[in-house]
């Protein structure tokens, strides 16, 4: 069973939750109602709408959750929501998750990312650069339309080739695209990595309590129909997997 903390005076820490719901959040609220940062240890799943609409959450902090996945609306319309370090183990983003966090300025991918959904960044009008991990094979319709700030993705030439330019830019043509060094991938990636632990531990020391050590713990699919069915077959896998090595059985 879940349980919800204190980290700080208002920061809550999720912790041990399957399924992270609105009404976990609400009861988040309800302890802390300064609530302005959230952290997430050992959960797998953030539903549908679980933070809709919320106006005090301004960070979220996932690194090292194990959330494997994140819900259509999870996210959506978080006004007052600026920094996002999203977990090592996501795979999957789904539809309209970030549209309308008008004040998200910096948002952290995650490489072993697979998806993102239609809509997921649109309205996102402060976010000004983003990075696709190159692990990403599959991503929707007008991931960053009214993204009006924004003026560079970078991302795998796969994508492109797959996609289009004027499709992964929603239409915006003030959009740059930087594609990935194919000489370099290697060093390239390390360096994004780098960044973006560093900017993750930076975001740590402010959030957590002072001298806290504890941690906080393929080919390009063809069809819709072809990726749903293996989206659930890995998320359900990753899952387990996941249950199996926290001791914690199922199936």
């Amino acid at each position: 069973m879940g349980h919800i903390t204190q980290q700080t005076h208002n920061v809550a820490r999720f912790s041990d939750f399957d399924r992270v719901t609105s009404e976990d959040v609400e009861a988040a609220e309800s302890l802390m109602p300064e609530l302005y940062g959230v952290l997430f240890h050992n959960c797998y799943q953030i539903l549908s709408s679980a933070f809709y609409a919320n106006n005090r959450v301004e960070i979220l902090y996932m690194n090292k959750s194990g959330i494997i996945d994140i819900g259509s609306f999870a996210f959506n319309k978080c006004k007052n929501l600026k920094t996002a370090y999203l977990p090592n183990d996501l795979r999957y983003i789904y539809n309209l998750t970030f549209e309308g966090c008008e004040n998200l300025k910096e948002i952290v991918l995650p490489e072993g990312l697979l998806s993102i959904g239609d809509e997921v960044f649109r309205g996102c009008s402060s976010l000004e650069e983003i990075i696709i991990p190159e692990s990403v094979c599959t991503m929707g319709a007008d991931v960053f339309r009214d993204c009006n700030n924004l003026h560079s993705i970078k991302l795998s030439k796969k994508l492109v080739e797959t996609y289009g330019e004027a499709y992964i830019k929603s239409n915006n043509d003030n959009i740059k695209l930087i594609i990935y060094d194919e000489d370099s991938d290697e060093e390239s990636n390390k360096d994004s990595t780098n960044s973006a632990e560093s900017a993750i531990d930076e975001v740590s020391s402010l959030i957590l309590n002072e001298g806290s050590s504890e941690e906080q713990s393929s080919s390009i699919i063809e069809s819709k129909s072809q990726f749903k069915s293996f989206n659930g077959v890995i998320r359900k896998n990753l899952i387990a997997e996941k249950k199996k090595a926290n001791g914690m059985g199922g199936e």
